[in-house]
């Protein structure tokens, strides 16, 4: 006979709770998603370089139109808090705490080993919470990718930038993105 395995999914709240009581560390590189705390992968080298340098774009370009938050939790209710390389979030949400999803105006992950977690596990929870674009820095294809156009669990649209080219976002339209910046 085998046996039957029940998983029990945390809510926001408790996931919240155990980081205030100490039972999970603040520091503590997880996350919660769809329920489960998840360890997230370790940072490499191009990871962080690209992290930085595109931090100090974003700030330029979006400065007084969005607030970039850097490697914090954002709130998908009821069974999730990812946290995004980058969220840019609208500037009325910046005293609130952790991001609601209608803070949020898009996100972006930047990933070398972990470009299929993003796609596969964390694209869809962003698309089905509605969040209107997720970016994804693949330093290892050196591309960009921009999703866009949210239904379900899937983003419908998604557009490619490679050395040498760009892209802007549909949310934020000041806001174009350079491979070169990034893959130079």
């Amino acid at each position: 006979m085998t046996a039957l395995i029940t998983r029990r999914r945390f809510t926001n709240a408790e996931y919240e709770q155990m980081i205030a009581t100490g039972v999970l560390a603040e520091d503590e590189r997880i996350e919660l998603i769809d329920g489960e705390i998840v360890e997230m992968a370790p940072i490499g080298d191009d990871h962080v370089s690209g992290l930085n340098l595109l931090v100090d774009d974003l700030y330029e370009q979006v400065r007084g139109q969005a607030i970039v938050s850097v490697q914090n939790p954002i709130r998908i209710p009821p069974y999730g808090e990812p946290q995004p390389d980058i969220a840019l979030i609208r500037r009325t949400a910046a005293r609130r705490g952790v991001p609601r999803i209608e803070d949020i105006l898009l996100v972006i992950e930047i990933a070398d080993s972990s470009v299929d977690y993003d796609r596969k596990i964390k694209f869809p929870l962003y698309a089905a919470a509605g969040i209107p674009e997720a970016w994804l820095i693949d330093m290892r294809a050196r591309q960009i990718e921009r999703h866009t156009l949210p239904a379900d669990d899937i983003y419908s649209q998604v557009a490619l930038a490679r050395q040498n080219q760009a892209l802007t976002s549909t949310v934020l339209p000041q806001l174009t993105i350079r491979a070169s910046l990034i893959f130079d």
